[in-house]
């Protein structure tokens, strides 16, 4: 099953053999709250800048996006780097995440408190399921995930190219389908997560590896908070208009 994601197949594969200090449980979900807690900073820096700065929003808007995947590539490739890249991916993630939720609140008062509830109770949901073994990660969980995951991607895409010719506009009904199909892939990838979560700890890999897996589930975490808040919107500002 560990050879079914890169990441975590170059850990194995770069494991060292010597004697070394394991990864558990306990240390994997600390660096979770510490990268979590990074993104909280950095929606609270974000909303800060926002409104006593309001013409820079845009602004910060593209740099936090670009920074975002610069340190969300090196974090998924480096492990050694993942400590310190890992943390800026929050933090500059969480930056653009508060001024998606401040946009978001001013159009629907109350969405992100909705948001930030269901996606506590969906990554319950999904972690007492997981644990008490009524879901299951194994080699068909991930060919579905994959193969899922790859078709809604090129679907977004084929209607995207369509939508900018003006051969096809996307209506409420398109959008809402997407932004589910969405949540729920997100959701179906803590599964993934939390597998591979299990395979370093009782795999005995080294420390250092804690900070992987960390930002994996964190990284999974944040994109569903934003995919339920997109949906959230959608569905109740539908309905008050």
């Amino acid at each position: 099953m560990r050879y079914n994601n890169m990441v975590f197949r170059r850990m194995y594969n770069n494991a060292t053999t010597g004697t070394y200090e394991v990864a558990t449980y306990k240390g994997i979900a600390l660096k979770t709250i510490f990268f979590l807690a990074m993104t909280v900073l950095g929606a609270i820096g974000g909303i800060f800048l926002a409104i006593t700065n309001p013409t820079i929003y845009y602004a910060l808007l593209a740099v936090g996006g670009i920074l975002t995947f610069i340190f969300a590539l090196i974090s998924m490739l480096s492990v050694k780097a993942c400590k310190v890249t890992g943390a800026l991916y929050c933090l500059f993630e969480g930056l653009s995440i508060g001024l998606v939720s401040l946009l978001c609140a001013t159009i629907l008062e109350g969405s992100v408190t909705i948001a930030i509830l269901s996606t506590i109770t969906v990554f319950a949901v999904v972690t007492l399921l997981f644990v008490s073994n009524i879901v299951k990660v194994n080699s068909g969980f991930i060919r579905f995930l994959m193969i899922f995951a790859i078709s809604y991607m090129v679907t977004v895409l084929l209607f995207s190219i369509l939508s900018f010719t003006k051969a096809f506009e996307l209506n409420f009904g398109i959008t809402l389908v997407l932004s589910a199909v969405s949540t729920f892939i997100a959701t179906l990838y803590l599964f993934f997560d939390l597998e591979q979560i299990r395979q370093t700890v009782e795999g005995n890999y080294p420390k250092e590896y804690e900070w992987m897996a960390s930002f994996g589930i964190s990284f999974t975490l944040i994109w569903l908070y934003v995919e339920i808040l997109r949906l959230v919107v959608i569905v109740f500002a539908r309905h008050d208009n």
